[in-house]
């Protein structure tokens, strides 16, 4: 297994049904050990767990964008969508911690051909401000 690093920060926002919607964002940068961008990343590679704030929230990884798409000099960098479930219908007012987690499956050799995941770990905060 190989280490992976993983930095992320939270997008804020405006805690009213007006001002922000069922998603909230996260921006992920994920390297390897040597400085290489990991690209290509899916919703299958990515996972999310609010971890400390107002709630708990039900939500999903809605959209994985990979910032490479707009510029080609920037892989590696991805921008997570978490949209609330049905019965939810804003992001409450105040501040989150959440979870992110990065796993990969990479291909050795070494003694014939085995997949072994490659991971890392951070902390993501953002904060969802009270309109009015």
């Amino acid at each position: 297994m190989a280490k992976l690093d993983v930095i992320a920060e939270g997008a804020s926002g405006w805690g009213s049904p007006a001002l922000i919607s069922k998603d909230a964002a996260i921006c992920v940068c994920v390297t390897r050990a040597d400085g290489n961008p990991v690209e290509g990343l899916q919703k299958g590679s990515l996972s999310v767990l609010q971890i400390a704030g107002p709630g708990p929230f039900i939500f999903k990884i809605n959209v994985v964008q990979d910032v490479k798409q707009s510029d080609s000099k920037f892989g590696g960098f991805y921008l997570l969508f978490l949209s609330l479930e049905e019965n939810q219908d804003w992001w409450w007012p105040g501040e989150y911690v959440f979870a992110v987690k990065v796993q990969i499956m990479t291909m050795i050799t070494q003694k014939g051909t085995k997949a072994v995941p490659d991971e890392g770990r951070t902390l993501a905060k953002f904060t969802v401000m009270a309109a009015g």
